[in-house]
């Protein structure tokens, strides 16, 4: 039965007609009816397997096509990741000028300019917790980077700023203390920059 099925794809293969082959198989002693019921068994059989090789192609086409999207997806976040840090450092670096400066050439106009301060203040803590949330996501991948190194990058800065608010703050209060609270601001500004490399 197996060989007179593999004969009739054979000839399926080779391009015979049914009445061509049913002519060779009532040559082998099968009755027509017999050939036409083997006939639409070989043909669905070949079906089956051409089918399943089908899926194994298209499965194979999907997951190669997939990988490779991924590897771009994969480029494209890292992109975007180094485009924003880049754009942090660089808002960061000019925050933390520009409230060096203001410091300097407006301790004595600060009780006017106490809502603006507090204003900042609001904007460096959103701009702290999209770092944060940026960091976060980055720990992932950035499995090579120490928390330490992290530490000294991002958090000594920020900490250093808002001693630096907290002198702008308090140097209506007490001088001196002001000026403890902005030689530590400096201090870990500094300290987070070099030690955060």
């Amino acid at each position: 039965m197996v060989d007179v099925l593999e004969t009739i794809k054979n000839m399926i293969r080779q391009g015979a007609s049914s009445d061509e082959i049913v002519e060779s198989l009532r040559a082998m002693g099968i009755a027509e009816e017999e050939a036409r019921r083997l006939i639409l068994l070989a043909e669905r059989e070949m079906l089956r397997v051409l089918r399943n090789e089908i899926r194994e192609i298209a499965k194979d086409a999907f997951i190669e096509q997939a990988e490779e999207m991924k590897k771009e997806l994969q480029l494209e976040v890292n992109k975007a990741v180094d485009i924003q840090m880049k754009l942090a450092k660089k808002n960061l670096t000019e925050l933390i000028r520009k409230e060096i400066n203001r410091y300097v050439s407006t301790v004595s106009r600060l009780e006017d300019r106490v809502s603006l301060i507090e204003r900042k203040l609001y904007d460096i803590e959103d701009s702290v917790a999209r770092l944060e949330s940026s960091v976060s996501l980055l720990k992932t991948r950035w499995s090579g980077r120490s928390i330490k190194g992290l530490f000294f990058r991002y958090v000594l800065p920020f900490i250093g700023i808002a001693l630096l608010l907290a002198a702008v703050i308090f140097s209506s209060a007490d001088k001196t203390f002001a000026t403890y609270l902005f030689l530590a601001g400096i201090f870990f500004v500094i300290g987070g920059v070099f030690l955060g490399r």
